[in-house]
C-alpha cells in the first residue's frame, strides 16, 4: 500500500495474489476463499476470521483511494468504496454481503 500511485497499488496487490495462488506444488486458488467456504457452522471462528481479514483489507484499500483522491492520484468523484475490492471474489462479497 505504499505504493507512490493508486495504480501501482492495485498492480502490485493483483501481481502478488496471482503469485502467491499459483506457486507450483501449492494448492491452486485462495485457501482463505475455500477454507472459508468449506467450513460450515461447527467452524464458524474460521469464516469470521477469514471474513475479519478481508474487511481489514477492503478498509485499507478504500483508506489508501482516498488518499489518493485527495492527492490529485485519482480524479474527484471517484468511487473509492468500488475500487476497495478487487482482493475479493464474487464468492466471498455474496458471502459477507
Amino acid at each position: 500500500m505504499a505504493q507512490p500511485t493508486a495504480r501501482q497499488t492495485v498492480l502490485d496487490l493483483l501481481t502478488g495474489r496471482v503469485e502467491a495462488f499459483t506457486v507450483p506444488g501449492l494448492p491452486a486458488g485462495c485457501m482463505t476463499v475455500q477454507a472459508g467456504m468449506a467450513s460450515g457452522e461447527p467452524h464458524h471462528e474460521i469464516v469470521d476470521l477469514l471474513a475479519a481479514a478481508r474487511e481489514e483489507m477492503r478498509r485499507t484499500m478504500l483508506e489508501r483511494f482516498d488518499k489518493a483522491v485527495a492527492g490529485g492520484d485519482l480524479p474527484a468523484g471517484t468511487d473509492c468504496r468500488g475500487f476497495s475490492f478487487p482482493n475479493r471474489c464474487v464468492c466471498c462479497r455474496c458471502r459477507d454481503a
